[in-house]
């Protein structure tokens, strides 16, 4: 049997259209440790854009230089790298985003066979655009079918969402691993020194007696703005102290502003633009419970963060919304559009202040597992898993 001591996952962090992505480079930065110890050596195949500045600055801190291979792009220098990394090792996971990668790569895992285990991280798979969904998501399970070994679902939701996906499931060949957070997200938050978001939201938060919401989400038809501002316009007309803060960019947040203006509601609602992720924690500890509209959310962040922050959430049942919240305990979980139902969560957040923090304390304790050491954990035994079925295979042949 093949030496497993010598054990090697090629990581591709880098998703089209975005590059190495801000949640991809925190988990493999949480893997690294873990890695040594479990006697695996990360390759990590990326190409130089970033989704955030800084982020292959902070791989390179922490791995070693020989260990991180830049590529151009994500088609033919990809699988040429990644198939000199094979041909190094023999045997290696490949941990891909999306089926672009799989596609890429297709050809080096009908030469590799079992000795390239390919395990892919399902993202967007055209989630908003209604019937595109059907068919895009049943292109790319033909796919996974035929080159994945192992397809990662961020939520219970998802799959559902996902055609194909009972099949995949089927036999394990498919499961469930979500995002995660950094340990330390609620430790130590401080005030920002700087102004925050534009407007600054330090003058916005600054009156005692407000009772604040926060929506930490692009803009986007999908996002739900347009329902929840129609929602919430009574509400606020009854209750001067209470405020709104839609975070984020997106080419609806022209419209949305316009509306807003038009209702007079300008000095309860706020669209400060993307807010630096290192002063989110500030912006959510600011506010009574947190709210979330999507329609469709492959995970969503937007309920992880608050929670683990201690904020209760007002959310719909998409991603993990559809496993985390639960009425009166962590939050209200709202049907997509109900705007009668949303309000009356809301009234609710308002009314009872003391119980809204309650929700909070048992959101917290809900995700508090949910951290980037734990979920890289889950990536390596994966990983472990399947080398070891690799090598079980190459001994009955």
């Amino acid at each position: 049997m093949k030496d497993l001591r010598k054990k090697t996952a090629i990581f591709l962090p880098a998703c089209h259209g975005q590059g190495l992505t801000f949640h991809n480079t925190h988990c493999l930065c949480a893997m690294q440790g873990q890695a040594r110890e479990r006697g695996f050596r990360l390759q990590i195949v990326t190409t130089p854009k970033e989704q955030n500045p800084g982020l292959l600055d902070m791989l390179k801190s922490r791995f070693p230089k020989e260990d991180i291979h830049i590529v151009p792009d994500l088609r033919d220098s990809l699988t040429k790298c990644v198939g000199g990394i094979l041909e190094q090792c023999g045997m290696a996971v490949v941990q891909v985003q999306g089926v672009r990668n799989v596609l890429a790569l297709r050809k080096l895992k009908k030469h590799y066979g079992s000795k390239m285990p390919v395990v892919v991280t399902t993202h967007s798979f055209r989630l908003g655009r209604g019937w595109q969904r059907y068919v895009a998501s049943f292109v790319q399970s033909l796919a996974y079918r035929r080159y994945v070994d192992f397809t990662i679902f961020q939520s219970s939701a998802t799959a559902d969402l996902f055609i194909g996906s009972a099949r995949l499931l089927k036999g394990k060949r498919a499961g469930f691993i979500p995002l995660g957070l950094e340990a330390d997200i609620a430790v130590n938050v401080r005030s920002p020194d700087v102004p925050v978001g534009d407007p600054d939201l330090h003058s916005f938060f600054g009156q005692d007696g407000h009772c604040n919401f926060v929506y930490l989400a692009n803009f986007s038809k999908n996002k739900g703005h347009h329902w929840i501002l129609k929602a919430i316009e009574p509400l606020l007309r009854r209750n001067s102290n209470v405020r709104f803060v839609f975070a984020g960019e997106g080419k609806e947040k022209d419209f949305i502003g316009l509306r807003i203006r038009q209702l007079g509601l300008s000095g309860q609602i706020v669209l400060p633009g993307r807010i630096d992720r290192k002063w989110v924690p500030w912006v959510v500890l600011q506010c009574r419970a947190a709210i979330v509209g999507s329609r469709y959310e492959t995970f969503g962040h937007n309920f992880l963060e608050p929670m683990t922050l201690g904020v209760p959430v007002i959310g719909t049942p998409t991603g993990i919304g559809k496993s985390v919240l639960m009425d009166y305990l962590t939050g209200f979980c709202i049907m997509n559009g109900d705007i009668p139902g949303f309000r009356r969560a809301v009234e609710y957040m308002i009314s009872f202040p003391a119980e809204a923090h309650k929700m909070g304390l048992n959101a917290k304790q809900m995700v508090q597992g949910w951290t980037w050491e734990n979920i890289s954990a889950s990536y390596l035994r994966l990983y472990e898993h399947l080398l070891n079925d690799c090598a079980s295979k190459g001994l009955d042949q």
